[in-house]
């Protein structure tokens, strides 16, 4: 993977540059001012483990990009280094704005909302096939939520972006928002797997399952109001029956409550289609305004 030095002065210069429109917890995210198609993403952590096993990932994702049939995924173009020592990389530019941005943006039709949920699950099924065809590769999004995906309003095309957090070939865990250790998945072992020695932040071995159930905390949050996978699965299963009583299908509440049972968890995305024909009767956040007074 190629490399581009600069300097330590110049890169404190650049922090001027940081984007307001997205973040990354792992990391700074800056304009290029030398190549206005890319941006740098500056590591917090820029030794040991965690370190290698980044340049281990970046490096995996540089060796399946001529592979892969499909430009949804954002991914990282060259190593960034100052004097030598690799402080982070180099990646394309979308102008545009995260999933979040639109999902949470009272102004913005929920038809054009559910547009958007529904090519994360075509996302993942990119990602299906390409592991059948590369099965080795073990490539999973891992640390999937509403601020990795990015909007290219031009285009209207949208973007798995920081991808460094994948499961690819045998890296380590990273940090994922919705496979957490405090969410009830702990207690399904024998689908979520936490059996590993290595971990650079990560709880669980990102897998289809988890990926899977990512997707669906995501779209369930953007109902529910708040972190339903920090909920007991006592208080999701009531909130599915919730779901159920105001106009959700009985198919759709059946594959989001699969979750937390042995069986696999299935793509719903077909399934948003519903969506707005419920929509406006949970009134996002109205189910803990009225059980628990939020």
């Amino acid at each position: 993977m190629e490399a581009i030095n600069i300097s330590r002065k110049y890169l404190r210069e650049l922090q001027s540059l940081r984007l307001s429109n997205v973040s990354s917890g792992e990391g700074s995210i800056l304009r290029n001012p030398l190549n206005g198609k890319e941006v740098l993403k500056i590591l917090h952590q820029q030794n040991g483990l965690y370190l290698s096993n980044k340049l281990y990932t970046l490096n995996s994702l540089y060796d399946i990009e001529d592979a892969l049939d499909n430009d949804s995924f954002v991914l990282p173009n060259r190593l960034l280094t100052v004097d030598d020592k690799v402080v982070g990389f180099t990646m394309p530019l979308i102008n545009g704005v995260t999933l979040a941005d639109i999902l949470f943006n009272a102004d913005i039709d929920i038809k054009i909302k559910v547009k958007y949920l529904k090519r994360i699950g075509a996302i993942l099924d990119a990602m299906a096939s390409f592991r059948k065809e590369y099965p080795q590769s073990n490539w999973y999004l891992n640390d999937l939520h509403e601020r990795n995906f990015m909007v290219d309003l031009d285009s209207d095309k949208m973007y798995a972006v920081d991808l460094d957090s994948c499961r690819i070939f045998g890296n380590h865990p990273f940090l994922s928002k919705y496979l957490s250790s405090f969410s009830p998945i702990i207690n399904h072992p024998e689908k979520y797997h936490s059996n590993f020695c290595i971990s650079c932040g990560g709880d669980f071995v990102a897998d289809e399952n988890a990926d899977l159930y990512s997707y669906a905390m995501l779209v369930i949050d953007f109902l529910y109001g708040a972190r339903i996978n920090l909920a007991s699965e006592e208080e999701y299963y009531k909130y599915l029956e919730y779901l159920k009583s105001v106009g959700a299908p009985q198919e759709l509440v059946d594959a989001w409550a699969k979750v937390y049972t042995n069986d696999n968890n299935v793509n719903f995305a077909p399934l948003l289609d519903s969506l707005p024909y419920f929509y406006e009767k949970t009134d996002r956040g109205l189910y803990l305004k009225r059980t628990k007074g939020m």
